[in-house]
This record gives structure tokens, sequence and C-alpha cells, in this order.
């Protein structure tokens, strides 16, 4: 599985790690699985670590899954540390959701992503 999502109890954050092709598919369920570990655990930041990541699905499956990002996430906090393969679709991705009212933010480093989200 390209997605594997866990808790970082030190931190009191959801974490995504993403490796290799991600599909529309595998986004929805690790946000399937993000929303359970909120409803479980109170917990509303997330930081996904998508520097393994190779590619992302193409423009429209992103622009859908944005969208629906506001419906379902208003109130949480995403901070994505991307790799420079999937800069362009992290990009869509963060327009679309922003755009819609979601907090989500791209980061060219671990470190600069978790300062902004624990902020």
């Amino acid at each position: 599985m390209p997605e594997k999502v866990s808790i970082r109890k030190g931190l009191n954050l959801i974490q995504i790690d993403s490796f290799d092709v991600v599909t529309e598919f595998e986004m929805r369920a690790s946000l399937e699985t993000v929303m359970q570990l909120r409803r479980e655990h109170g917990i509303t930041r997330v930081f996904v670590d998508a520097s393994k990541q190779i590619s992302m699905p193409s423009t429209v499956p992103i622009f859908q899954f944005g969208s629906e990002l506001a419906s379902t996430v208003r109130d949480m906090k995403f901070a994505v540390y991307f790799s420079p393969d999937v800069g362009h679709g992290m990009s869509f991705l963060e327009d679309v959701a922003v755009n819609r009212g979601v907090q989500v933010k791209r980061f060219e480093t671990a470190d600069a992503a978790l300062e902004w989200l624990l902020e």
C-alpha cells in the first residue's frame, strides 16, 4: 500500500506516509482513516510526508478530492512535505483545497512543515 496512516503520539498529530505511486483510491482511503482517527482521538493536525511519493492522480481526480476536502476537514490543519516529483500535483491540490477554506500548506522540508503545523 503506497500510504500508511498512523498517530505520532509525542506530537499529538496524525501522520500519512506516502510512497511510490498514489492513486485517488488510496488518497480517499487515507482520508477515511484520518477521519476515523480524528473521531476516536480528537486529533485535528495532519502531517503528510510525501517525500517518497513519485506520482499523483491526474488533474480531474485531484480537483474532485480537493473540492471534497472542504466538506470533511474544514476544522483540520494539514502540512504536506512533498517530493519534487509531485510538486505540480501538490500545488494544484493545495490551491483547490485552500480556495474552499481548507487549512493545507505544502513545504519543501519536513521541519518547516512540522513547525507550521504545531504553531
